[in-house]
C-alpha cells in the first residue's frame, strides 16, 4: 500500500466561463514519498466518505501535484480525495473540504437598451455615441464597448473582443444622456454595437442585443 499524498489544499475561486458548474475548486497536494505510485485519483463527495462519491477524470500522473475541477457546482460543500495508487492498491488518505459557497458572486446582468448613433458629422465615420440602461450592481467595475462588422454572428464575450474593430473600457457613464462616445477611427459602414460590464471580481456580464449602426453617413 502506498504512503499517502501529504500538505492536502483545496480552493474554490469564483464563477468563469469555463466552470460548467459556476465555480471552479483546485486542489494541490505534495506526492507520496512511496516510491511505486503509479497514478493518483482524485474522489469527489458531499460527505466525507470518498465511497459515497466519484473518482474524476480517471488517472492522474506520478508526480502531478495540483488538479482543477471544474464541474463543481456553487453554493455545495465538497469533499476531496487524493489517492495514491501502485496499480493494485489505493491509499485515499483523508479528506479535505472547501464550501463554494464562500466568495461566490453572480455575474453582472446582461447590459439591455443599447442604442447608437454615428456622432461624426463630417463623415468620416470618427465616433459614435452609444446609449444603455445603466448596471446597477453594487460590486460594478467598468463598462466595454466593443464595435464590430454587421456581418458578425458570434455569441460570446471572447468572439466579440476577438472581432471588434475598436473598443472603449470606462469606469462610469461619461455623459448621463449620451452615455459612452466610442471612437471608431476611420472605419464607415455598417456596424454592430455591444456593452458589456465587468464586476470587481473580474467576472463579465451575458450577451447583449446588439445596437446597429451606420458610419459615415
Amino acid at each position: 500500500m502506498p504512503e499517502p499524498v501529504t500538505n492536502k489544499n483545496v480552493s474554490s475561486t469564483d464563477i468563469n466561463e469555463e466552470a460548467t458548474g459556476g465555480v471552479q475548486n483546485k486542489i494541490t497536494w505534495t506526492d507520496s514519498i512511496s516510491a511505486d505510485v503509479k497514478s493518483y485519483q482524485i474522489h469527489r463527495s458531499t460527505t466525507s466518505n470518498p465511497l459515497d462519491g466519484k473518482q474524476l477524470d480517471g488517472y492522474i500522473e506520478p508526480n502531478t501535484e495540483t488538479y482543477t475541477d471544474t464541474t463543481a457546482n456553487a453554493g455545495t460543500t465538497y469533499y476531496y480525495h487524493v489517492g495514491a495508487s501502485d496499480g493494485t492498491n489505493i491509499n485515499l488518505g483523508t479528506a479535505i473540504q472547501v464550501d463554494t459557497t464562500k466568495d461566490i458572486d453572480s455575474a453582472p446582468t446582461t447590459i439591455s437598451g443599447i442604442t447608437a448613433n454615428d456622432a461624426d458629422t463630417s463623415g468620416n465615420g470618427t465616433f459614435v455615441n452609444v446609449n444603455f440602461t445603466n448596471s446597477t450592481e453594487s460590486d460594478f467595475a467598468s463598462y466595454e464597448v466593443y464595435i464590430v462588422a454587421s456581418t458578425f454572428t458570434g455569441t460570446t464575450y471572447n468572439e466579440v473582443t476577438n472581432a471588434a474593430v475598436n473598443s472603449v473600457t470606462s469606469t462610469s457613464i461619461e455623459d448621463g444622456t449620451n452615455g459612452l462616445q466610442v471612437d471608431a477611427g476611420a472605419n464607415t459602414g455598417e456596424f454592430k454595437v455591444y456593452v458589456f460590464s465587468k464586476d470587481t471580481a473580474g467576472q463579465v456580464s451575458g450577451m447583449p442585443t446588439a445596437a446597429n449602426v451606420t458610419m459615415g453617413q
